[in-house]
């Protein structure tokens, strides 16, 4: 899970357990996040943490090998909603909305700007580098945004 998808559930007081790697532990946990990371007895590590049943789980992945424990941890893959892996309903997943919610900005921009929701930036780039940020996010090695910032006179330029 990566920092942005368990955040608004974590503000509407929902007890979030995240299945991460290294890289998001820390912010994972400072969010409020029950973290554990991958691997064998997944299933058995997520049950702990939450003390009480797992009611649904959210798998961010492409292609989760993990599908099984979280099958497991809820009792039913049905529980189980994915928004990355295309092949979920081979497994009985529940397939989630992959459609962009405008009507949520203005209050993640609000959350944001109280320093409630976290956006993390791996980089910043002027806007004559989009040919450098297009390149590091089809990489897929950015994990979080990339910003293009425009200058004054980069506005000035396309009003011109």
């Amino acid at each position: 899970m990566r920092t942005r998808r368990g955040q608004p559930q974590v503000l509407q007081n929902a007890r979030v357990s995240a299945t991460v790697g290294p890289t998001y532990a820390e912010d994972l946990r400072a969010l409020g996040s029950l973290v554990t990371y991958y691997g064998d007895g997944l299933a058995e590590r997520v049950a702990a943490l939450a003390r009480r049943p797992v009611e649904r789980a959210l798998d961010t992945g492409p292609a989760s090998e993990f599908i099984p424990a979280l099958s497991q941890v809820t009792g039913a893959p049905d529980r189980v909603m994915t928004v990355g892996n295309f092949g979920g309903k081979a497994f009985g997943l529940r397939m989630g909305q992959t459609a962009l919610r405008y009507d949520q900005l203005p209050e993640f921009a609000r959350l944001a700007a109280r320093g409630r929701l976290r956006v993390p930036i791996t980089r910043t780039y002027p806007l004559e580098g989009w040919r450098d940020a297009l390149q590091r996010n089809q990489s897929r090695r950015a994990h979080d945004k990339l910003l293009l910032e425009i200058s004054d006179e980069a506005l000035a330029r396309v009003d011109g």
